[in-house]
């Protein structure tokens, strides 16, 4: 049975996974081992040293864990510490009948591969998107279509050649080869995005415990990321220092928080460890954490102005990662914020069912199910099952 471990590198933990596939197409957790570490900023690992440690706890467990050797891990690489280029390509089709064949697809690939990697930066994977034949627009797959001269424009996303570094060393202690890397962003959308929705352009908001990234998703490419430096735990940071509180009791009242709510004058009443029982003012609490989600939908509003702004169209908007949508009302919230509808589409599972695992079941649907007209490195991966998202998943724990 074919097995694939996956490690999905968020800014506040580390999640890995052994998986394999199931006969009816789903997926089958044979382990899952998960750290929390200190974190990144902007594309900075303040700390690289407690990355390489969570990563060389987690690779050990897994291994010990299996009996069996685990020979490389698929790693999910987070926004920050990625970069896209684009470019546009073009090529005859070579074939005698003149109709585009899947060798023509990876000559044209190889004509976008035809740029400058950004100094300090390694390719992970190449996307086409907008194809033309002879000038027209070609809707869906142009493989099999009748054309002289196959055109498109080519995504091509980096990742930061020092973070791949330290990743691959932490694993390579542990005999596992970080091979290969993909945007946590790019899997993250084809995993809950449909794809109708993605066909004419998607906005993808993933906020975690210390980030929030927005980026743009065009069919099966990514065309644009920027982050920005709050998440879910900035909440708790919040509570705890504007209501003198310990960090853990923050937590839980931030948990019990619902948006929307008219707490009026109530109070709620927690018991601070050492300290004894406290009366707080709900309206307090509330004035805290609204303070928060109005900045940080403010600053998404922006980029996804910025972008719409760029683009000349309104996309869809679909958001993942614990950071709002585990806090009770935080969806509905940031929708009203926004002044839009903001989907939440996490395929249902029978244990880890939550949006914040939904980064990492992307990456294994990522390489147990192919993933469409994606390039990864220098090899073409063409199975063609990217889009056939199912919307059901079997989880199942080794005894």
């Amino acid at each position: 049975m074919k097995q694939s471990v996956i490690i999905d590198i968020g800014s506040s933990k580390v999640l890995a996974m052994v998986v394999c596939p199931a006969a009816d197409g789903a997926i089958i957790v044979q382990n899952a081992e998960e750290r929390t570490y200190s974190g990144y900023r902007f594309g900075e690992l303040p700390n690289a040293a407690a990355l390489s440690d969570t990563l060389e706890s987690i690779a050990s467990a897994l291994r010990n864990s299996q009996g069996i050797r685990l020979r490389s891990a698929c790693v999910g690489v987070p926004a920050p510490f990625t970069k896209t280029l684009l470019n546009s390509c073009r090529q005859p089709v070579e074939s005698r009948s003149h109709r585009v064949t899947e060798p023509d697809i990876d000559l044209l690939l190889e004509q976008a591969a035809d740029f400058t990697p950004p100094e300090g930066f390694t390719l992970m994977h190449s996307s086409l998107f907008n194809f033309e034949l002879d000038g027209m627009a070609a809707e869906h797959s142009p493989v099999g279509k009748a054309a002289k001269e196959i055109s498109a424009d080519a995504a091509h996303t980096f990742v930061d050649s020092a973070f791949a570094a330290v990743v691959s060393d932490a694993l390579r202690s542990a005999g596992i080869a970080a091979d290969p890397f993909v945007s946590s962003q790019l899997t993250g959308a084809l995993f809950t995005i449909p794809e109708p929705d993605r066909e004419n352009g998607a906005i993808l908001i993933d906020c975690g415990g210390q980030h929030c990234d927005v980026s743009l998703i065009y069919d099966n490419a990514l065309l644009c990321s920027e982050s920005i430096g709050i998440g879910g735990e900035h909440f708790t940071r919040d509570i705890a220092y504007g209501l003198r509180l310990p960090f853990g009791t923050a937590e839980s009242i931030k948990r019990r928080y619902v948006f929307g709510l008219d707490y009026g004058g109530s109070v709620e009443r927690v018991m601070i460890p050492g300290e004894g029982l406290a009366t707080l003012s709900c309206g307090a609490i509330q004035s805290v954490i609204e303070t928060r989600i109005v900045q940080l939908a403010d600053e998404i509003q922006s980029i996804i102005s910025g972008i719409e702004q760029n683009a000349r169209a309104r996309f869809p908007v679909y958001l993942i990662g614990g950071g709002i949508a585990l806090m009770r009302g935080g969806t509905e919230r940031l929708s009203r914020l926004l002044g839009r509808r903001v989907y939440v589409s996490m395929p249902r599972t029978s244990l880890m069912n939550a949006v914040n695992y939904a980064p990492a079941f992307a990456l294994a649907h990522f390489m147990l199910y192919g993933s469409g007209s994606l390039a990864v490195g220098n090899r073409r991966l063409v199975d063609n099952i990217v889009g056939n998202i199912r919307d059901f998943f079997a989880y199942r724990q080794n005894a």
